[in-house]
């Protein structure tokens, strides 16, 4: 567990999620949890009945949220919000293997090029992502 420094995931008050139990509320959740202090203040998470939870951040109706896939450079462009935890560079976060690739062994065993093409454009993909975010 790492210490945290006093940042808007411990301040939040209402936090925009997709679902309950999803991947965006169980790590906020966590984040929040180990950035709180000792009064232990709940968050309201907002689902928004039919509402995008990023739409609800970016018109001010939650203090925070979690961006996924696309939502962080939709929210750039849109010169929204700010970046107080990035998963990919900041610890302990950064050195969890968070996505892999899985594939059945007698899929790769019949085809070993095209495993091998995807493997290598999914590598690709990911090198000219991180070159130009």
């Amino acid at each position: 567990m790492t210490a945290c420094a006093p940042s808007a995931i411990s301040r939040a008050r209402h936090a925009a999620i997709h679902y309950v139990g999803g991947g965006d509320h169980v790590l906020l959740s966590v984040d929040a949890g180990a950035c709180r202090d000792q009064s232990r203040q709940e968050v309201n998470w907002t689902t928004g009945a039919g509402r995008n939870a990023m739409d609800m951040f970016a018109d001010g109706k939650a203090d925070a949220f979690i961006a996924f896939a696309q939502e962080p450079a939709e929210l750039r462009a849109k010169k929204v919000g700010h970046v107080i935890l990035n998963t990919a560079t900041d610890r302990p976060w950064s050195h969890y293997f968070c996505c892999m690739v899985i594939a059945n062994r007698d899929f790769v065993q019949r085809h070993p090029v095209a495993t091998k093409r995807v493997l290598r454009s999914i590598l690709k993909a990911t090198d000219i992502c991180a070159a130009d975010p």
